[in-house]
């Protein structure tokens, strides 16, 4: 209407006299928003690209049990994130030349120059204010990943892909920064872009952070698919996580029949909590993952991280395929084996002696190059079904196997 000249001269003379300091506020009205959201409460209704699965996930769970039975917390947001990574020289430049590469060992070789770059950086100091803010005066946090492309149903789990870190003081501003950098740049480490390429994603960074309180309590997690549910318990969930399974409790039996279950971490009380969540998570979402863990504080059982999710199913390897595989020996993590004169289908074997936590980036890398040839993994006995080592590999539709214990 303006440019029409529809309105009265007086009128023009008055939006032409308005029109800087409108500009000005609306700008300031932008930033202030964006301050404001950049750090959200995990139980809002942020988008889920703007908080990533993990968080999406916490707030479903929250709807379906009551915000009492989830672990609230902070999200540091997928665009405060990317701001951040914006802000760093070089960054936006190594992002869209790794998303040009067709060579996965040549993208892992820039995500080592991002991650990098993202180590001598700073974190900007409103978002470590924001989260001191909110937890200073506290006890240790947890930093979690909650990517876009992980957790979410079109994508499916990735459990370990991307990195957590656990007892943060909030009270150390390097303390907390560090936790940061070591989150988002999860994002560029070798298994997180080999795991990328093997689904055929890109490499534009999704990805926010998950701020929780620590519970320094029992808990575990739980794996409910096809009517069967596998339950570890342990002294604190981060066990069940590590690479022995030493002080972890195994409990497997029929969705909605709990047996003669006992266990030495928590108490009947709290299976019988543990056993309604099972059922309304089956009813809804059917195949699920739960990490769960008991807040001394209240003696409640707080979910920590629901994927309500259907793993990549493994019935595309059948057992007669499997039987005729060639077996191929891991004996040195710093040497794979050249495998292109290998006939048929590849079993690869892990003996006990290699490290599988330091060892895992390089094999995923090595598997997704190779992928299509390697049906099955077989891991030392005592590596437990839910660190994170065995749940990349069945997520990628590769078998797991056990060697047998002498």
């Amino acid at each position: 209407l303006l440019n029409e000249g529809r309105f009265l001269p007086e009128l023009v003379e008055r939006i032409d006299t308005a029109r800087p300091n409108f500009y000005i506020q609306v700008l300031a009205d932008m930033e202030r928003l964006a301050f404001e959201e950049s750090v959200i409460d995990v139980m809002s209704s942020g988008l889920t690209f703007q908080v990533g699965g993990k968080a999406f996930g916490l707030r479903e769970a929250s709807n379906l049990f009551g915000k009492e039975y989830v672990q609230g917390g902070k999200v540091i947001t997928n665009e405060a994130i990317n701001t951040w990574l914006a802000e760093i020289n070089g960054v936006s430049d190594l992002v869209s030349a790794m998303n040009r590469e067709t060579d996965t060992p040549s993208k892992v070789e820039i995500g080592y120059r991002i991650v990098e770059l993202i180590g001598v950086s700073s974190v900007p100091t409103h978002l470590l204010n924001r989260v001191q803010d909110e937890f200073c005066g506290g006890g240790k946090i947890v930093m979690r990943s909650s990517s876009f492309d992980e957790d979410v149903q079109i994508i499916g789990p990735a459990p370990g892909v991307y990195e957590s870190v656990t007892g943060v003081n909030p009270n150390d501003k390097t303390e907390l920064e560090n936790a940061i950098k070591c989150v988002v740049g999860s994002f560029f480490t070798d298994k997180a872009i080999s795991y990328r390429d093997h689904k055929g994603l890109r490499h534009n960074p999704l990805m926010a952070v998950l701020v929780q309180e620590q519970i320094h309590g029992p808990g575990g997690s739980i794996f409910v698919t096809d009517n069967k549910v596998v339950m570890n318990v342990a002294s604190s969930p981060d066990v069940i996580n590590s690479y022995a399974n030493f002080g972890v409790e195994e409990h497997a039996f029929d969705l909605g029949e709990a047996g003669n279950m006992l266990s030495m971490f928590i108490t009947n009380e709290h299976l019988a909590v543990i056993h309604q969540i099972i059922g309304i998570t089956h009813e809804v979402f059917g195949s699920s993952d739960i990490e769960f863990a008991v807040d001394p504080k209240d003696n409640k059982v707080k979910i920590l991280q629901m994927r309500s999710l259907e793993r990549q199913k493994l019935d595309s390897v059948n057992d007669k395929e499997y039987e005729e595989s060639t077996n191929v020996l891991i004996n040195d993590a710093d040497t794979l084996p050249d495998i292109s004169a290998v006939p048929g289908g590849i079993r690869l074997v892990i003996p006990e002696a290699i490290d599988l936590e330091k060892f895992q980036g390089k094999l995923f890398r090595w598997v997704t190059v190779n992928k299509g040839r390697i049906n099955s993994v077989q891991i030392p006995s005592h590596i437990p079904s839910t660190c994170h080592f065995v749940n990349i590999i069945e997520s990628l539709g590769i078998r797991i196997v056990r060697t047998v214990a002498d």
